[in-house]
């Protein structure tokens, strides 16, 4: 999660797009959300897709492929799922537009399929048919109904954002406020 956090301020500092007083505001709704992150119990077991992912193809001798950033195991209707989780903490609104212009819904469903397909290669897991977005909290809304739209008519996963703080409270991870 700290890495998530580091890439989404990392993009904010570089995104030429954004005018310095909404850069200052988004990185500071970041900063503060952090936090919540540290409250991670040791104990909980999540795989980092991106290291993973860059294990498999080595070995594969295949070039570095896209993948989601977290893989989480969870209980879903009563079984044992990998949860895919994306972080794109460097979103930031568009100076009072209501569209997000990142991530491109295509982009986000291409990792969840390349990731499956490294995932169930060997043998069929269970997958969690929903992948979580996670996005800063000042964005969640805007990508909630940017992202509802598309995941009417995709037949592969259904993404759904969420920030941090729901992310962790969803895996059942407490956190302070």
């Amino acid at each position: 999660m700290q890495k998530m956090f580091d890439e989404g301020i990392s993009a904010l500092d570089t995104n030429e797009d954004l005018d310095e007083t909404v850069r200052a505001v988004a990185r500071n709704d970041l900063e503060q959300e952090r936090p919540a992150c540290n409250e991670i119990a040791d104990s909980l077991y999540v795989v980092n897709g991106d290291a993973w992912s860059n294990r498999i193809d080595a070995e594969a001798g295949q070039p570095f492929a896209k993948s989601v950033d977290l893989l989480v195991p969870v209980e879903e209707d009563g079984s044992s799922s990998i949860l895919f989780v994306e972080g794109k903490l460097g979103l930031a609104p568009r100076e009072r537009r209501s569209r997000l212009r990142n991530p491109r819904y295509a982009d986000v469903v291409e990792k969840y399929c390349a990731t499956k397909s490294k995932v169930c290669r060997e043998h069929p897991v269970m997958l969690c048919r929903t992948m979580n977005l996670i996005v800063p909290a000042a964005v969640r809304e805007v990508a909630r109904n940017t992202f509802s739209r598309r995941n009417m008519t995709n037949q592969v996963c259904s993404i759904m954002p969420i920030d941090a703080r729901g992310f962790l409270f969803g895996i059942g991870v407490p956190t302070v406020n």
